[in-house]
């Protein structure tokens, strides 16, 4: 997968600069845990964080991007992207191959929706209005179409749950979590890399969270999900693994 323009940035970036490029850096700091001020001016602080990055990455701590530094930096996002290294024969596999290279290098928001990760799953977005909970399963059906032929079971490219699900009860691929609660065989004919909705309160046509099914238990479902804040916003802050019961969910079959 390409990751966005922001990523084409002119090396090196070092103290004095500012603007767009020594943002991403300073973000990039920040998701490593070498915290600084994130406001696009490559000062001291940000200089002697760089430094002390660059010696827990092994590097020589000059306080200056180049690029060892910026792929040191930026590891975690161009692994995650790379092209699916799967002998998945179906396209649920290969979503669900796509979701676990994802979560292993642990996308997480800065502060309210924003951040490097949440960019590339919104596709150049970060406001707070934005579900990129929606954006990470479209991005994930993405991963999973590249460089294969397009497949008869993708989802439409879109950050709308209720298109998500209309779609399909269409192709007659949607499936009441409350048939697969009670009945095995028909959790045994949803494969894992499958779409998991959750009902809105009160509503039976009205869905507020989606996911990846990575495996279908008798009790419970086993997600590759956003993690919302308060569990009800559409405000993430993390990819997490999480255990889900069957209530209030739904499922689109892959």
């Amino acid at each position: 997968m390409k990751l966005p323009r922001e990523y084409s940035v002119f090396l090196p970036i070092r103290r004095g600069m500012q603007g767009r490029s020594v943002r991403l850096v300073q973000e990039w700091l920040h998701l490593h845990d070498h915290c600084v001020a994130i406001d696009g001016d490559y000062g001291a602080a940000t200089e002697a964080m760089v430094r002390k990055f660059q010696t827990s990455a092994k590097l020589h701590p000059t306080g200056v991007i180049d690029e060892d530094t910026m792929a040191s930096l930026l590891r975690p996002i161009l692994t995650a992207t790379r092209q699916l290294s799967t002998t998945a024969e179906t396209y649920a596999q290969r979503v669900l191959a796509a979701a676990r290279q994802h979560l292993r290098q642990q996308p997480r928001s800065i502060g309210h929706n924003q951040g490097p990760w949440v960019r590339l799953y919104l596709q150049g977005l970060e406001t707070a209005s934005d579900h990129w909970n929606v954006a990470f399963v479209s991005y994930m059906l993405d991963h999973a179409d590249e460089n294969i032929p397009p497949s008869p079971r993708r989802l439409p490219n879109t950050m709308d749950m209720q298109v998500i699900a209309t779609d399909a009860i269409a192709a007659n691929r949607f499936v009441p979590g409350s048939l697969v609660a009670e009945d095995a065989s028909i959790r045994a004919e949803i494969p894992p890399g499958s779409i998991f909705l959750r009902r809105s309160e009160g509503s039976s046509d009205a869905w507020s969270h989606c996911g990846v099914v990575t495996a279908f238990m008798s009790e419970y479902v086993e997600t590759i999900e956003v993690s919302l804040h308060d569990g009800t916003s559409a405000n993430g802050s993390n990819v997490c693994r999480r255990f889900r019961s069957y209530s209030n969910l739904d499922f689109v079959r892959m």
